[in-house]
């Protein structure tokens, strides 16, 4: 869902309504991290916790994680801007999304040319049959 203002606003209106919804709670914390309002998602941390159940301490700890992550890639995204102001968008660095590869520059097999040039490597070493004795 790409509209995660909208996913937010879901979110909130369901742990008001089911407040004990782990599943709710959880995906709302990380929508907060994605926002940087930490805060709120230390808050739904919290909830998890009070839950009490196991899978909400698992989300509580998955969130925590989360937590602590979104916080260290803030930190350094502020600190780049600050540092190189005129950096490019560098997708899982300088900006949210994951990082994958630029089309048309990358084969089928990025590893085909090692695999020749180890083919060579390998045939000239004797294996142990080739072994001669004195």
């Amino acid at each position: 869902m790409e509209d995660y203002e909208a996913a937010t606003q879901y979110y909130e209106k369901l742990v008001t309504l089911e407040p004990d919804n782990v599943d709710a709670r959880y995906k709302l914390g990380l929508l907060y991290i994605r926002a940087k309002d930490y805060g709120a998602a230390e808050k739904e941390v919290e909830a998890l916790r009070g839950i009490g159940t196991e899978n909400a301490t698992q989300r509580a700890d998955a969130l925590t994680e989360n937590l602590s992550s979104g916080k260290v890639k803030g930190f350094f995204r502020d600190l780049l801007k600050k540092v190189a102001p005129g950096l490019p968008e560098i997708p899982g660095i300088t900006e949210d999304g994951p990082i994958e590869p630029e089309t048309g520059e990358t084969s089928e097999d990025p590893l085909s040319e090692d695999k020749q040039e180890g083919t060579d490597i390998f045939q000239s070493v004797p294996d142990s049959g080739d072994a001669v004795t004195e």
